[in-house]
């Protein structure tokens, strides 16, 4: 069985290389290359299973092929590296080029022998096999047999080598006998019940996962102190455990830690030589054992270890149970990137698996020689060998993992261990395994210092601007060009028209504009100037949003235009219009604004079926613009263009930067974002020199190098930044710079960004460093730091973090929390989002800890849709899911289960629309019986049917009729 599934892993690429076992060692001395020769002949001659080749039947099926030793030719290769240049490396490269030879299959032996001469007298011999045909212990009888029957040669005595009693056929043969086969149906229940329900999967996620596994690797091995391997002993002993389970138990606990999973299934080989007659046999016996523990964080790690025993002792008593059997009735879905059923290796060795021997050679001395392994079977692979000290040797898989992160390892293991066994009732959750040099990193020497800004409100920052520069161009929109001077008048003018009314420091106004967007500049200022709060809000929004937000702000006024004010035509508020002329006013009073003062609002998809308001102060955008200055190179005479609404936090980067540095601040209408020809045309014609854009927009758009571009820079935010359109933009412009730019709006705008470099090969686009006066942690569910490489949640402070949740104290409490790595009284915000540090101390976005999804730049709770849709009469229950094209487009799909008749489409697009804005409608609806559930009662997402391209255009709507709609109705659904 195990023969079998190495025969089919051998048909891979890469997979032959795999399973071939090297081991090699240094002789000095004289060698009778005749006898040496003779010896591996005889040993040829004694066991069947080096003279077995495997072949495959016109029915299909993998047998063995025996030969006679007549028909075997077996030759030691040599060669002779006397006198070459940079021998080392040149003996090292033809080793693994041997070593790397694949062996055919069909065709016995399958085993090799290489001699290298480096001088009289001084040689080193490799030994090559198949691990179809052997196993560790196999590596050992064949090297301590071929000592003896090279001694009795070269000596003209008998080896005295006893008659094998069987061979491996007659192995294969027992296997099949009856009372076998009924060992093995008692060990097959066991471990079927121990593989029943949901089965983990351990993935690390340090790199992305190549859709085929390969087997390239590499090894790194550490030798831990003698006192650590007694303690280790004494620990063991102490409580009735062999070293290996208490091994076994610390991998445990750091993959556990690593991974944030309860639920970890492990390989360990055991020699699998139950009968005697097997000890001195040649063969591949081994089997591996699949060891699954269930941990818990809370719980002791003397729990564990116990636990750990108890899994152990039963997998030893039914280790007869082959491991490809055991698959095989599990009826796994194979997954050809990845190893089934476990990922992770776990063995102790006792003997080592070299030349070094009890038996010596006679005229030779014998020492052992590094082999640097190449491949890797599994993603990690974790050899101990024990003497006076205890190694570790760690292979790993090169396709996912760095030797800086496996080097990590070792003192992280070290660590665990360490505390561990001192104070076996520390429970998982509370081991400190990362080193003091580690969190000095991560603490101290990636996060930003603080560093002085300007306190003073945007306001102030904006009028000095105006008094500098009185007459350069501030807004241009459309046909309209506002200067800085016009601009301030017009803001004085609203803002003492705002207090004359009655508004009050604190006061919240809406802001709401489908057009005359300069007019809502304006009146974003008077706002500010008069000391009250904006909530931006897009026209686009369904009424029952609108009235909520009202509601919720408790806003008396909105600052509209005639063609936005009906949509306030039901509610309490007063609109103020701002198309209109309003008495000038060159100095109007500015209240005292404080930099705690709450500036704006911005609302966001809240999970409870209504947005939330995010409240963000003066002190928060004032860091944030003084920061992104320093951080980015941004000219004197720059131009912006604001490619976004602005109810979203998006495009205040380019919206506070340009007003606060005196830049000219381009403006488009809704309208004008959707048409590729104007946005084309227009940016061939003005100058702009940087833009903040979501990526898929930039898709969209399409914007060439000669049909015009941003001149100097490109600001990404809100979605994931891809390699292709970085390689894309890199190779069309050149000399232009691009930025990812990452933050939640609870830590204003942006915290982290990243300057790609030109000439640097991504496999992906990291979200950066933090920058402007901001700290950025990694870490687990407990709070307890991530090392670098490992995912873990992102958690923000510093200035920019903001005052929280309006109207949602619980939800403030519980992600606004105190800063646990500071001894001053400063709060972090727990942000969901799933990253990993690298080694640089940049870091990458993996994903997101909830249900929460980002859709062109827009925050999605999918709770808050699946609450509307289960609030629909017809509706039991929902669950609605992030789905992605063939292109990389993001759309929304909705599986739902009626209460009993289905309903029209059309009708729930239609019930979803007069309650959600339109970039949270799903673009399909799709019927299923039942929601899928895991074993723990959790929705099962990957269970969920797959939809096809027909199913996601199966939405109603009106066509797209023009090249331009078509193209850009697959990206946008009524956004911006």
């Amino acid at each position: 069985s195990s023969q079998n599934r190495l025969w089919l892993l051998s048909q891979f690429e890469g997979g032959s290389l795999a399973y071939n076992m090297s081991t090699a060692v240094v002789f000095k001395g004289s060698i009778d290359h005749s006898h040496f020769q003779n010896a591996f002949r005889i040993l040829i001659e004694r066991h069947e299973i080096l003279r077995t080749s495997f072949q495959i039947t016109s029915w299909g099926e993998v047998v063995q092929v025996v030969k006679a030793s007549g028909e075997i030719h077996f030759e030691i290769s040599q060669k002779d590296f006397t006198g070459r240049a940079a021998q080392t490396a040149a003996l090292d490269a033809y080793l693994q080029q041997q070593n790397n030879a694949p062996f055919d299959l069909e065709n016995a032996p399958l085993i090799r022998g290489t001699l290298a001469k480096l001088k009289e007298q001084h040689y080193v011999f490799q030994l090559s096999l198949h691990h179809i045909i052997g196993d560790g212990w196999s590596m050992e009888i064949l090297v301590s047999e071929l000592v003896r029957l090279y001694n009795a040669l070269l000596m003209g005595t008998d080896a005295g080598l006893e008659v094998l009693s069987i061979q491996f056929k007659d192995y294969a043969v027992w296997m099949c006998s009856d009372a076998q086969q009924e060992k093995l149906q008692h060990s097959e229940q066991y471990w079927l019940g121990q593989f029943s329900g949901d089965l983990p999967v351990l993935d690390l996620g340090y790199k992305a996962r190549p859709s085929v596994q390969r087997y390239d690797g590499a090894s790194l091995t550490h030798t831990f102190s003698k006192e650590f391997l007694q303690d280790l002993k004494h620990f063991s002993q102490e409580h009735d455990l062999t070293l290996f389970m208490t091994l076994m138990a610390g991998v445990n606990v750091l993959l556990h830690r690593y991974t944030r999973q309860d639920d970890i299934i492990i390989g360990t080989p055991i020699a699998g030589r139950e009968h005697q007659d097997l000890e001195n046999q040649i063969g591949l016996y081994l089997n591996t054992l699949a060891i699954r523990t269930r941990l818990d964080s809370t719980g002791s790690f003397l729990d564990l270890v116990n636990l750990e025993k108890q899994v152990l002792l039963e997998a030893y008593d039914h280790q007869g149970y082959p491991l490809d059997e055991l698959i095989g009735k599990l009826d796994l879905k194979r997954d050809m990137s990845r190893s089934a059923l476990f990922d992770v290796l776990v063995v102790l060795q006792n003997q080592a698996e070299n030349l070094s021997t009890s038996e010596e050679l006679i005229n030779l001395e014998v020492n052992s020689y590094p082999l640097a392994n190449k491949t890797s079977k599994f993603d990690l692979s974790y050899s101990f060998s024990q003497s006076d000290t205890l190694k570790l040797s760690i292979t790993y898989n090169t396709d996912l993992y760095e030797g800086v992160f496996v080097e990590r390892m070792f003192a992280h293991l070290e660590n665990l261990l360490g505390q561990a066994i001192a104070n076996p009732t520390v429970l998982l959750q509370d081991i400190d395994y990362l080193t003091p040099m580690e969190k000095q990193q991560l603490l101290v020497e990636f996060n930003t210092p603080f560093t002085h800004y300007s306190k003073e409100p945007i306001t102030t920052l904006f009028e000095r601007q105006a008094q500098n520069n009185p007459k350069a161009a501030a807004l241009v929109f459309e046909n309209t060009k506002v200067s800085y001077e016009s601009l301030l008048d017009q803001v004085n003018s609203v803002s003492q028209y705002l207090t004359g009314i009655g508004v009050c420091k604190g006061d919240r106004i809406i802001l709401c504009f489908e057009s005359h967007l300069e007019k809502a500049i304006v009146g974003m200022l008077a706002i500010l100037k008069a000391g009250a709060v904006y909530v931006p809000v897009d026209p686009d929004y369904p009424s029952e949003r609108i009235n909520f937000i009202i509601e919720d702000t408790q806003a008396k006024y909105v600052l509209s235009n005639t063609t936005d004010a009906g949509l306030f035509a039901k509610t309490a508020v007063e609109v103020i219009l701002l198309d209109k002329e309003y008495p000038v006013v060159s100095d109007a009073k500015g209240i005292n604004i404080l930099g705690s003062d709450a500036a704006y609002i911005i609302y966001t998809s809240g999970s409870t079926g209504n947005p939330k308001g995010v409240v963000v102060n003066h002190k928060n955008i004032s860091d944030y613009v003084s920061g992104l200055s320093a951080a980015i190179a941004i000219e004197s005479n720059a131009s912006f263009g604001l490619m976004s609404t602005i109810a979203t936090d998006l495009g205040n980067t380019v919206l506070f930067s340009s007003l606060v540095f005196g830049k000219t601040l381009h403006l488009f209408s809704k309208n004008s974002l959707r048409d590729v020809d104007y946005i084309q045309h227009y940016f061939t014609t003005q100058s702009i020199d940087c833009i903040k854009i979501v990526p898929s927009y930039w898709r969209a758009l399409e914007l060439d190098a000669q049909g015009g571009s941003p001149l100097k820079m490109i600001i990404f935010g809100g979605e994931e930044l891809s390699t292709d359109l970085v390689r894309k933009i890199k190779s069309e412009r050149p000399g232009i710079s691009i930025i990812n730019h990452y933050g939640p709006t609870e830590t204003t705008i942006g915290k982290l960004l990243h300057v790609v470099d030109a000439h640097r090969d991504y496999y992906k686009i990291p979200i950066g460093r933090p920058f402007s006066n901001t700290r950025c942690y990694v870490v687990d569910e407990h709070l307890s730091l991530c090392p670098q490489g490992i995912i873990g949640e992102l958690l923000i402070a510093g200035e920019g973090v903001s005052e929280g949740y309006l109207n949602h104290a619980e939800l403030t409490s519980r992600k606004f929390i105190a800063d646990v790595f500071t001894d001053k009284p400063q709060k972090l915000y727990r942000t969901g989002d799933l990253v990993l540090m690298h080694f640089n101390g940049e870091i990458e976005f993996k994903g997101r800890i909830d249900n929460q999804v980002k859709i062109l730049g827009h925050r999605i709770e999918l709770s808050e849709i699946e609450n509307v849709l289960n609030s629909h009469d017809a509706i039991s229950s929902s669950v609605v899911t992030l789905v992605r094209d063939a292109n990389a487009n993001q759309s929304l799909a909705a599986y739902v289960v009626y209460r009993t008749d289905r309903v029209e489409q059309t009708v729930l697009l239609d019930f979803l629309r007069s309650r959600l804005p339109g970039i949270m409608i799903p673009a399909a609806i799709v019927h299923i019986a039942e929601i899928p559930l895991t074993s723990n009662g959790k929705v099962n997402r990957k269970a969920l049917p797959v939809l096809g391209a027909e199913d996601m255009a199966g939405r109603m709507y009106v066509a797209p009729q023009s090249a331009v709609e078509i193209k850009l109705a697959q990206i946008w659904q009524e956004v911006l």
